[in-house]
């Protein structure tokens, strides 16, 4: 029950900082736009099928990261990105996520970009007990 309670509080506050972060041309878009990054940057192909995100690239350069995530279903996924260690599967999403796209259903995509600088990150799906059931991919960025 407590670990129900703290994945939920962590999905909570996760939300609640996508909701209220300050602009910038990262910003997650929803639905099917499919859209390639713009003035550069990489493109992550990224695949959820219950319970597993499978990504094309497991390393990229700085810059801005573009993840096309499609939702191989049944069941409803989103993409997150957080720093390293900030999610794993015992305890879920302890920290901070950096950057959060919609929730979406089975055959739906989702575009989600975000600057990365130099480091070690993680992929992760943020619907509550998603990471505990395995939903957690590193990423390095050099």
């Amino acid at each position: 029950m407590r670990r129900w309670s703290l994945g939920t509080f962590a999905v909570l506050l996760c939300a609640l900082l996508a909701l209220t972060a300050c602009g910038g041309s990262s910003n997650a878009s929803s639905g099917n736009s499919g859209g390639a990054a713009t003035g550069g940057g990489t493109t992550i192909n990224v695949t959820e099928k219950d319970f597993v995100i499978t990504l094309d690239k497991s390393s990229v350069p700085a810059g801005t990261v573009t993840f096309k995530m499609t939702n191989m279903g049944p069941s409803t996924h989103n993409i997150g990105v957080t720093a390293a260690g900030d999610a794993t599967k015992d305890k879920g999403i302890t920290g901070t996520t950096i950057k959060m796209g919609e929730v979406i259903n089975m055959g739906q995509n989702e575009t989600v970009m975000v600057d990365l600088k130099p480091g070690t990150y993680q992929v992760v799906c943020t619907v509550a007990g998603h990471v505990q059931l395995g939903m957690v991919v590193p990423i390095t960025v050099t």
